[in-house]
């Protein structure tokens, strides 16, 4: 279920919430891709150490870090666009096993929590806050840090200062002279490896809230060797455990990647593992076990496509490859498998590629063979056979077109129909395809555009859009709209008999159920050539406020903007009567213009109504008038324009106030931005005081 829209992305499920912000995931409407994305409400230094978040994950691009895509401020909230792992994070891990983890899988996690801290202290970043909850692990099982929230880039000689989560701070974390470094991480992952084979930490306190008893345990308890609780880890387990968790740092393991290569020299038995989303040590697909290496793959993934094809979507390819050594062909099947590439047949045809296969020679050759058993009058065979060679290349129409006429033979008419209209879609002007496709009747549906947005409407609103609906095939376009949104309407609901159709979609705002939500939904159509699934999607906001509901401050305010404009007219008779050369009307032109400009802006931010937003809009035509009777008569009377600047001087600073403050307001705090009754109050205070500015210059 959408939880709404965040700008491009449409919230669809909190992955977590803390002090700082909420984590969502969500779908990048304009990539198409499945994102984890950070929302932080923060303001002044607060955003800007979020900002250094964002900064310093993206200058660490490692397999072991999560990574970061882009950063924006969406609604004056800072927004950091992650990548996405399914999996679980090690607290939860910990929590659902309730107990040490398999020997194998403990080694395995920390040492590519090592890979990762390795990475970015070469890259003189530290992380500062490694703690279970930061370690995410993938369902492939990699291992990612996350949240480097309190990182800190190392400069010559400096330190990054006691922060943390306490049962995971060295020693030094809790001293006053801020003397953490690298090697606090390192203590970390030490606490953490320790957790995992044992099921408790090394060091424990009656409150686990008090540092004061944190920083007293870890400075005078003795850790006891892992292997205490359990015989069966190793001896050399328990030397890294201990050398990692040394009180002076100076004993302890000097570089995280020192300690990954002590952990993957450790032998450790396979064992099965207990972890609730399947550990590091589970037994592999018996299909891809039989196999053995990449070449067994790419020799019978042919006859075996739905299999391997699956397996590259829930990731169980790419955990195999793992385990054989091919790390490159394992990122692309991973990269494969969380891209943007919705037909699962191109995604293993491109995997396939990649390993090495000549897909289209492999494809020319049970082209040939299907082509052979059709002639032998083995139709069931042959079905196999170009199937295969369709999936293999689908560049030839041809490979359609005889796997269409095995279809016929063999009495699958159903395959036949949606082997054309594949066929079709992809070669839109092959003739023999479409000649074929017509002599069992039907029609491929086109639809234009694929997906129809109907953008941001009030509540209350209606919008209409068309879409084409157009048959190739056949010269009719025959079917009826099988289901639709409740807040859309659609024109006709059945149609017959024409080459083209067009439809009309309705979207009523007043139909839906909240009304601030992003919607996205599916119109289904049948059709004689098949279904069509056209998404659709509108977001839904309140409806623009009467004037009966902001007559009680748009009034005032609209009144007080044209007060300087009438102390200055005001103020201009009265001197003239007098027979002085002096004329104070441009400068209240000018400070009601502006005064106008800033009212506009609220008028925005409300989002009022056509008609106020035009009376805000004819107010600003006073700014350009008042230059330009200024200009005037400063070109025709010298002497007025310089007797008009000292008193003028005045109004026109303090009506620029407003606008001022808006326009810093903006850029500097977007929260501020929108506390649209802060500006009238300090629109009517601005436009108060250039008219009494005014209006005091006759008693002179």
């Amino acid at each position: 279920m959408s939880l709404g829209m965040l700008g491009k992305y449409e919230r669809l499920d909190i992955l977590g919430h803390g002090a700082s912000g909420i984590v969502y995931l969500a779908q990048d409407t304009l990539l198409k891709k499945r994102v984890a994305i950070k929302e932080v409400n923060a303001q002044g230094e607060e955003q800007q150490r979020v900002l250094e978040e964002a900064r310093v994950l993206d200058r660490l691009r490692h397999p072991n870090i999560v990574a970061v895509n882009s950063v924006d401020t969406i609604n004056g909230k800072v927004v950091i666009d992650m990548e996405y792992i399914h999996g679980s994070n090690l607290l939860e891990i910990l929590r659902t096993n309730d107990g040490p983890l398999p020997i194998a899988d403990c080694v395995n996690i920390a040492a590519q929590i090592c890979d990762g801290l390795a990475f970015a202290h070469a890259h003189r970043t530290i992380h500062r806050d490694i703690k279970p909850a930061n370690i995410l692990v993938s369902d492939q099982h990699v291992v990612k840090l996350a949240d480097f929230g309190l990182a800190q880039v190392l400069g010559t000689n400096s330190y990054a200062g006691g922060a943390g989560t306490f049962a995971y701070m060295a020693p030094e974390d809790f001293q006053e002279g801020n003397s953490s470094d690298r090697q606090s991480d390192i203590w970390a992952v030490g606490v953490i490896l320790y957790e995992t084979l044992t099921g408790v930490r090394p060091f424990t306190v009656a409150n686990p809230r008090d540092p004061f008893a944190w920083a007293r345990a870890v400075s005078t308890e003795d850790v006891q060797p892992p292997s205490k609780y359990d015989a069966a880890i190793p001896p050399a387990l328990d030397r890294i455990c201990l050398r990692a968790l040394q009180r002076n740092k100076e004993e302890r393991y000097m570089d995280a990647g020192e300690m990954a290569l002590d952990l993957r020299s450790v032998f450790v038995v396979n064992e099965p593992s207990t972890l609730p989303f399947a550990g590091f040590s589970e037994p592999v697909n018996p299909l891809l076990s039989s196999w053995l290496d990449i070449d067994g793959l790419i020799k019978h993934a042919p006859e075996h496509w739905d299999v391997v094809a699956e397996m590259l979507d829930d990731g169980s390819l790419t955990a195999w490859l793992r385990r054989i050594d091919e790390p490159l062909l394992a990122d692309v099947a991973s990269e494969l498998q969380n891209g943007t590439e919705e037909n699962q047949n191109t995604r293993l045809r491109d995997f396939l590629y990649r390993a090495g296969m000549e897909i289209e020679a492999v494809g020319r050759a049970a082209f040939m063979q299907g082509s052979d058993q059709l002639i032998a009058g083995n139709y069931e065979s042959s079905v196999e056979l170009l199937q295969r060679a369709v999936r293999l290349d689908s560049a030839r129409p041809s490979y359609y077109l005889k796997l269409a006429q095995a279809a016929r033979l063999a009495g699958d008419i159903e395959l036949m129909r949606e082997t054309l209209i594949s066929g079709i879609s992809l070669h839109p002007k092959d003739r023999a395809l479409k000649q074929l496709l017509t002599e069992i009747g039907g029609a491929t549906p086109e639809i234009s555009p694929r997906s129809v947005d109907f953008g941001v409407l009030h509540h209350g609103e209606i919008r209409t859009l068309q879409v084409s609906l157009k048959g190739v095939g056949t010269d009719i376009v025959k079917g009826r709209i099988a289901s639709s949104p409740g807040w859309l309407a659609v024109t006709p609901l059945t149609f017959n008999g024409k080459s083209r159709q067009l439809l009309k979609l309705e979207a009523d705002s007043s139909a839906v159920h909240s009304e601030t939500m992003a919607y996205s939904e599916v119109l289904s159509i049948e059709t004689t050539g098949g279904n069509i699934q056209l998404p659709v999607s509108v977001s839904v906001v309140p409806e623009r406020p009467s004037f009966a509901r902001i007559m009680f401050w748009y009034v005032p305010v609209l009144l007080l903007c044209c007060a300087p404009f009438l102390a200055g007219a005001e103020a201009t008779i009265v001197m003239q009567g007098r027979s002085q050369e002096i004329a104070l009307l441009p400068s209240g032109l000018i400070a009601s213009g502006l005064s106008f400009s800033a009212f506009r802006l609220v008028n925005w931010i409300v989002d009022t109504k056509t008609l106020e937003k035009l009376i805000a809009s004819i107010g600003m035509v006073l700014l350009p008038l008042g230059l330009f009777v200024l200009g005037s008569q400063a070109s025709v009377q010298p002497s007025g324009f310089s007797a008009i600047w000292p008193l003028g001087i005045e109004a026109l600073a303090v009506a620029f106030i407003a606008p001022a403050l808006q326009g810093l307001a903006f850029f500097r705090f977007p929260g501020l931005y929108s506390r649209w009754q802060i500006w009238c109050v300090v629109i009517c205070i601005t436009s108060l005081a250039s008219a009494g500015i005014l209006w005091n210059a006759m008693a002179q």
